[in-house]
């Protein structure tokens, strides 16, 4: 994980080392959370003779209170963002005289609102394919106004096997892989065991949640695989 060390410029050069002289906050000096999620922001006090003061009264301060775009609240005494819509805002640890010279942005991204196929949802393996077509899903997020669609990249969907049962003899001839582009879209492959018995299909679901372990709308999105025989 990464550290960054804040010093400040107001702490008085003494000769005592236990005095506090800098803050270092974990994660680094940028952070993200999706709509609806929050994060839970840690800093440490630091002494002028290097070790941590674990006793130490950090409050945590938000700069951008007033301009209208910031996404989440902060909470003084703990750290804890919590984010309600998608916007930008920087906050700052500070302990006694010592506050640091650059703030933490915190970018509230969009939540998904909707997830669904972008291609065939019925697809065909003929006997000499050793590879599916793509199972291809899309995550956007609707905004206003409601005409709008905002793709949202690299968000977590899960593919599943759901016929035949997993785990049974009949799903032992095949199984699945994933690739994403770096877009709005996921997609997963059905790749054929050589040598291996496949049933004449099989049905495979999609599912999107959220980062704050929500169901996005629209999952699962199903998907039939046919298998053809020589």
């Amino acid at each position: 994980m990464a550290v960054a060390i804040f010093t400040s410029s107001c702490v008085i050069i003494t000769d005592d080392l236990d005095r506090i002289v800098g803050l270092e906050v974990e994660g680094g000096l940028q952070r993200s959370v999706e709509e609806n999620g929050s994060i839970q922001l840690i800093a440490w006090a630091i002494s002028a003779g290097g070790d941590t003061v674990p006793d130490a009264d950090i409050v945590w301060d938000l700069l951008d209170v007033d301009s209208g775009q910031v996404g989440f609240t902060l909470e003084p005494s703990t750290g804890l963002v919590v984010a309600y819509s998608p916007g930008t805002g920087s906050v700052r640890p500070r302990v006694e005289a010592v506050t640091p010279k650059t703030p933490i942005t915190i970018t509230v991204t969009p939540a998904p609102d909707t997830v669904s196929a972008t291609g065939e949802q019925a697809v065909t393996m003929t006997a000499a394919d050793v590879v599916s077509p793509p199972l291809t899903v899309g995550l956007s997020d609707l905004t206003t106004p409601s005409d709008s669609v905002v793709p949202l990249p690299e968000k977590e969907v899960q593919f599943l096997v759901v016929f035949p049962d997993p785990g049974t003899a009949e799903t032992a001839g095949f199984f699945l892989t994933r690739a994403t582009d770096g877009s709005s879209r996921a997609s997963a492959y059905v790749r054929r065991i050589a040598g291996a018995v496949l049933p004449d299909s099989a049905v495979v679901h999609a599912r999107a949640s959220t980062a704050a372990g929500g169901t996005v709308p629209g999952s699962p999105v199903r998907f039939v695989v046919i298998f053809e025989r020589n």
